[in-house]
């Protein structure tokens, strides 16, 4: 009879994936309007890695107003290049040439 293989070391969960996660909708985190999270399992040892709000039509509906309008407003006008830098990070911002 063969041996019994080990799963190998432990896995870290990075801190960033760890915990609740929420949807992001104009810029601001949200959970799901129905309150619903989905548990994410780690598929290699079917432990728990984290929940994430469960979003449904009144959140995606929520997500495309906001995004509408920021279209329709001065991102439209905005080249790639400064929308890049208006959502990177504050150490990032700087355009690069």
């Amino acid at each position: 009879m063969g041996q019994r293989m080990s799963a190998g070391p432990a896995l870290v969960v990075p801190q960033f994936v760890a915990g609740a996660k929420k949807n992001l909708i104009g810029g601001e985190w949200a959970d799901a309007a129905s309150g619903r999270r989905i548990e994410v399992l780690n598929p290699a040892t079917g432990d728990s890695l984290c929940s994430i709000a469960q979003g449904d039509a009144e959140d995606v509906d929520r997500a495309v107003a906001v995004a509408r309008r920021a279209f329709e407003g001065e991102w439209r006008r905005w080249t790639p290049r400064w929308r890049l830098v208006s959502v990177s990070p504050r150490d990032q911002r700087q355009p690069q040439p």
